[in-house]
């Protein structure tokens, strides 16, 4: 009788395994998620901007969409100390934000994280990297947030990416590194803080 009952528990949670594997999109929390939706008068932004990520497209690759695609986000951290994340993100995580993020010089990228979706997902993701973990506002600090906004309209994805910049930053977005796939929504940005 018990030899029955282990197997039947072992091909019970074997069966598991697979459903384990594609776990579904959540949401991912850390550091200020208040800063991420500060308003410019109660803190002082220095500046913000918008760009459009260049799109391509695999011609056709819709119809053979894979189970999820990633969103894949590379930093650069060229401001000679350890930066600190903040975000707030959307999806199944390969790797998350690296904590600290170490200093390289020019052209290197220090680190990279990556969110998995479902293809064609509309998704709004939050991250911000800071050398100031307690008080990322602060006017002394060098602080990056940036907001990636996917959309899809008519099944075809476009994304834009908004950076804004406290204290003595500077935040910038690498075009030639940065794209999304028309047809499935993969994404792949590169964003520098000095």
């Amino acid at each position: 009788m018990k030899r029955n009952l282990k197997c039947s528990l072992a091909v019970s949670l074997l069966s598991l395994m697979p459903s384990l594997a594609f776990a579904e999109p959540q949401y991912h929390h850390q550091g200020d998620i208040e800063l991420l939706t500060r308003r410019s008068e109660f803190v002082s932004i220095r500046a913000q901007e918008t760009v459009q990520l260049p799109q391509r497209s695999r011609g056709g690759a819709s119809s053979s969409l894979a189970a999820t695609v990633p969103e894949t986000f590379f930093i650069a951290n060229w401001t000679g100390a350890n930066l600190f994340p903040g975000y707030s993100l959307y999806g199944t995580p390969t790797w998350l934000p690296p904590y600290p993020l170490g200093s390289n010089p020019p052209p290197n990228i220090t680190g990279y994280f990556r969110m998995n979706l479902p293809p064609l997902t509309a998704v709004s993701q939050y991250y911000y990297y800071t050398n100031n973990e307690r008080d990322p506002a602060n006017p002394g600090a060098k602080t990056c947030v940036w907001q990636l906004v996917v959309s899809v309209s008519g099944g075809v994805c476009s994304a834009t990416l908004y950076a804004t910049t406290y204290g003595i930053a500077t935040c910038a977005f690498d075009a030639r590194q940065s794209h999304i796939e028309t047809d499935t929504c993969e994404t792949q940005v590169t964003t520098i803080i000095q």
